[in-house]
């Protein structure tokens, strides 16, 4: 009987130190990282990864790349940043471009406009796709990134207001 009052009295205390030091484990994250500035905004932008395991509902292998912006045109920004391709830090980690936009002379890629929930973007620099699956990945990058904010449900996407020919 004194193994088992023993036992339960070891039992209790580590319990009560879990307990003591669980709120402390919650907190301390929250307190060593600085807190972002209040107009930044967080979003995703996908490109495909070489590291990606193969799924049934993401046959293309996109992976999501976490960013933050202070802009208010974040939609813009996304896409301003997929078609930039990943940064070599972002390379390094097996993402990729589908897209080559090649010297661009205006600085513009695509332009986007929202009409009730549908956002329309129309690629109106030429592009070329590094291989055979890229139209498709880009299509699926672009609608993934764009249908993760609260005002656009889906997405029509052209090429000099034609739509892609392999996505009709």
């Amino acid at each position: 009987m004194r193994r088992t009052m023993k036992r339960r009295a070891v039992c209790f205390s580590l319990l009560l130190c879990l307990a003591a030091a669980l709120p402390l484990s919650r907190s301390a994250p929250a307190r060593a990282q600085a807190a972002p500035a209040a107009t930044a905004a967080h979003l995703i932008v996908y490109w495909g990864n070489v590291n990606t395991p193969f799924d049934p509902n993401n046959p293309l292998g996109l992976a999501p790349v976490l960013m933050f912006t202070d802009r208010a045109d974040v939609a813009t920004f996304a896409l301003e940043q997929y078609f930039k391709g990943p940064t070599p830090d972002i390379a390094a980690a097996g993402f990729f471009a589908d897209v080559d936009t090649g010297a661009i002379t205006d600085g513009k890629v695509f332009t986007i406009a929202l009409d009730g929930g549908v956002a329309t973007v129309d690629i109106v620099q030429p592009i070329a796709f590094f291989g055979d699956l890229s139209e498709g990945r880009m299509a699926m990058a672009i609608t993934w990134t764009l249908t993760q904010f609260k005002t656009i449900d889906s997405v029509t996407i052209l090429i000099n207001g034609q739509p892609l020919t392999g996505l009709r």
